[in-house]
């Protein structure tokens, strides 16, 4: 049951992170999700869980830059749409960080075995300079 509940509360702050904005709200969303996720045991699954969140992450933010081309490109102010892929870029960077300390307590001695996870790694700068 216990593990149940840290996966509701998990998935709860995962979603809200995905649309918060304000700075202090989502430094304590953040906090409080990796409290959670250091609730359940370091294992093969909870790197799998953290693999298919990184890659949503991927996904919202590769739309959310076309939607914010598609602001640009019809004259409306992007600003928001921006600042809201910024502060999700940092959620993202997070995740694969706590990710990267998850693969390390799986296998300290392996320096190979995280090289191996790391297929969900954004392969390119997380947001574009020219719109910070």
């Amino acid at each position: 049951m216990d593990r149940f509940v840290t996966r509701v509360n998990i998935n709860h702050f995962r979603d809200q992170l995905r649309s918060e904005t304000d700075a202090a709200l989502r430094s304590q969303l953040q906090k409080l999700l990796v409290e959670e996720e250091d609730k359940l045991a370091a294992d093969l699954a909870l790197l799998a869980d953290l693999a298919r969140e990184i890659a949503k992450y991927q996904q919202w933010i590769e739309k959310q830059r076309l939607r914010i081309e598609d602001l640009e490109r019809d004259g409306h102010d992007a600003t928001a749409a921006i600042a809201l892929l910024n502060r999700v870029t940092e959620t993202l960077i997070i995740h694969q960080e706590y990710r990267q300390r998850v693969a390390t307590r799986l296998a300290p001695d392996d320096p190979l075995s995280y090289r191996e996870t790391r297929g969900n790694e954004l392969s390119q700068s997380p947001v574009p300079t020219d719109r910070v």
